[in-house]
């Protein structure tokens, strides 16, 4: 058991956040949308279901446009953030952690399923955030890779004991994944829902 972070791109000008936080039930479901995008079901869904099915047919690829960081997200955003780091933050800092804990929360009622609030990115975070970690690379994370202080600091699920060359290739290969998926929404001007279960 564990908290895991995932990500799903929500393409602009379709009205659903606005619809979450006015529709209560509608706003229950959205902890749904990444899972309903991904497996068919039928209609016990219920809206949630619908309007996962007409993102798909009318924003073809949405599917890549996700990514799962699963209980591992403390590490990455430790490496990526001076904020994480308890060290004093920069605008880009700033624009990280909204990747991680400092995006607009939704709703009250809008929550993942372990009640956590789901956040919403706006596409100029996304922007910003593509930006920040564009220029990054896996020297930019060694520089702040330390195992006994990620420990010490309370780094989720980390062990400094287990921090060895597996550990550190499955962390560049997850920061990678991270830089693609925010270039990529990015690029086509989406937003993002950063979803907690």
């Amino acid at each position: 058991m564990g908290v895991e972070l995932e990500y799903q791109a929500i393409p602009t000008g379709q009205m659903l956040i606005e619809r979450t936080r006015t529709d209560i039930e509608f706003g229950e479901s959205l902890c749904l949308l990444s899972f309903l995008l991904r497996h068919k079901v039928d209609e016990s869904f219920g809206p949630m279901r619908d309007v996962a099915q007409r993102l798909l047919v009318e924003h073809p690829g949405l599917l890549k446009r996700y990514c799962d960081l699963g209980k591992r997200w403390d590490e990455l955003h430790y490496l990526l953030s001076a904020t994480r780091r308890e060290e004093p933050p920069t605008d880009d800092d700033r624009a990280i952690d909204k990747a991680f804990r400092d995006g607009e929360v939704i709703a009250d009622h809008v929550r993942g399923t372990l009640g956590h609030p789901i956040r919403y990115m706006t596409p100029a975070d996304v922007v910003a955030v593509a930006r920040v970690i564009g220029g990054m690379n896996e020297e930019s994370l060694r520089a702040h890779y330390d195992p006994v202080r990620m420990e010490a600091e309370g780094v989720y699920k980390f062990w400094a004991d287990r921090a060895d060359d597996a550990e550190w290739k499955w962390l560049v290969e997850e920061f990678t994944r991270f830089r693609t998926f925010f270039q990529l929404v990015a690029d086509r001007s989406e937003g993002v829902l950063v979803m907690w279960s």
